[in-house]
């Protein structure tokens, strides 16, 4: 099967929710992906172009995995959930908190950081990359009534 990367580069804010509208994440995941599709294939080909989508997928004609962020050619993937043995030379409690705080990492730096050898200031370095990827705002709209007598409502 043809691996292939798709960048999803968004033109206004999106809310890739987390439970609540008050939360939301730098990722999302496969089914949320695959039931947009499914909703723009019903849009554009009718119900007809909403099965032949879904019979492909069952088929496995192409697989969609949970979308990651990247920041320009750099992807970026989980950290792995295994413990591992850094060697970074730090006493400083401050170096632990960079590591647990880490959340996502390089493609590039998988390797190093499987094998212990990530330095607390790439640590640091991708924890920066990750708070500035995006902005995680709250916006309260108020829909206003024809009628002046009623109140406005807040959405």
């Amino acid at each position: 099967m043809i691996s292939r990367i798709v960048k999803l580069c968004f033109s206004c804010p999106v809310h890739f929710g987390e439970g609540l509208l008050e939360s939301s994440g730098q990722t999302f995941c496969a089914d949320t992906l695959f039931s947009a599709l499914c909703h723009e294939a019903l849009l554009c080909e009718g119900e007809s172009g909403l099965r032949a989508f879904v019979t492909d997928a069952q088929n496995g004609a192409f697989r969609i995995s949970d979308a990651f962020p990247f920041i320009g050619t750099e992807y970026y993937l989980p950290k792995p959930v295994t413990t591992v043995q850094s060697n970074a030379e730090s006493s400083d409690a401050s170096a632990g908190k960079q590591f647990k705080k880490l959340r996502f990492l390089p493609v590039t730096a998988l390797r190093s950081y499987l094998n212990g050898e990530l330095s607390v200031e790439e640590c640091a370095e991708y924890n920066r990359n990750m708070q500035a990827l995006g902005q995680v705002f709250l916006q309260t709209n108020v829909r206003v009534p024809d009628d002046p007598e009623q109140d406005a409502d807040p959405y």
